[in-house]
């Protein structure tokens, strides 16, 4: 907490039938506002509902999260995720924005994500002839395939065939 005061009642449940009760609510890092201080909470916990009522934004992905300004985009803080929860170091992170770097290790796929799901062939060219700004000389062959073009390349019927006319006329 950057800052502090004590509050007298109120409750908080947990995953249980457990409860705590709040003693304290204040401010943490300069970041986040009107956050409770809970007795018997064993772990610091951000509640992502509460974060979005406040006007912020979060993403997911598989290894990290991030937490933005909704309107300026502006990251705020950034958590690791470990085992199954994402962690935040709020010793680290900085009131006055953050540098954060990008990582292309999977360029080919992000590129075609990017690109609207086009064909690496077509990725290619637009690499080799520099038609997209931005577009780095990366090597667009692939020996996997896309989930999501295989499932918008699947056709079926729409209704089962049946053995008997059931219409009366044409």
């Amino acid at each position: 907490f950057s800052h502090l005061q004590e509050k007298d009642g109120g409750m908080v449940s947990f995953g249980g039938k457990d409860k705590g009760k709040i003693i304290g609510i204040g401010k943490v890092r300069d970041l986040i506002d009107d956050v409770l201080l809970v007795d018997g909470l064993n772990h610091n916990l951000l509640s992502i509902s509460q974060l979005c009522d406040k006007g912020y934004g979060v993403t997911f992905d598989k290894s990290h999260c991030s937490v933005f300004e909704k309107g300026s985009n502006e990251i705020k803080f950034f958590g690791q995720r470990v085992n199954n929860v994402y962690t935040v170091d709020f010793e680290n992170v900085s009131s006055d924005g953050l540098c954060l770097v990008a990582d292309f290790g999977d360029a080919p796929w992000l590129w075609h994500r990017r690109l609207g799901h086009a064909s690496f062939r077509v990725i290619s060219k637009l690499s080799r002839h520099e038609l997209v700004n931005g577009l780095p000389k990366v090597n667009f062959s692939s020996d996997k395939i896309c989930e999501a073009c295989a499932k918008g390349k699947q056709t079926r019927s729409s209704f089962k065939a049946k053995n008997i006319v059931s219409s009366f006329r044409p």
